[in-house]
């Protein structure tokens, strides 16, 4: 929901299509690119199985080639934010779940 105030979303999500790239050590890893608002806690999960059940809350790194070692971000500022999920080919879609500050809800 659109805040009138600021035309910022409250809280929500979304399930997006990461990009392939290379990661450390001949590994692979996806890129998931969003638009980030200062104060925001993003948060990833994924799905292996297709089943609508089966979302689970993901580890990620803030660089294609750094250490997968956070399952939540607070962004600093506002910006495109790129997150890196470790994957194989064929899982490669994501939810992405967003909360305004101040908003707290369980993912899942």
């Amino acid at each position: 929901m659109l805040t009138g105030r600021s035309a910022r979303p409250d809280a929500g999500g979304m399930v997006s299509r990461g990009e392939l790239v290379a990661g450390p050590f001949g590994s692979v890893r996806y890129r998931l690119r969003l638009q980030a608002y200062a104060g925001y806690r993003y948060e990833i999960c994924g799905n292996s199985s297709q089943e609508v059940e089966s979302w689970n809350q993901l580890p990620f790194s803030l660089t294609q080639m750094g250490p997968i070692d956070r399952r939540l971000h607070i962004a600093l500022s506002e910006g495109m934010l790129d997150l890196f999920v470790a994957g194989s080919p064929g899982n490669e879609f994501f939810s992405v779940s967003f909360r305004a500050p101040g908003r707290e809800s369980k993912i899942g």
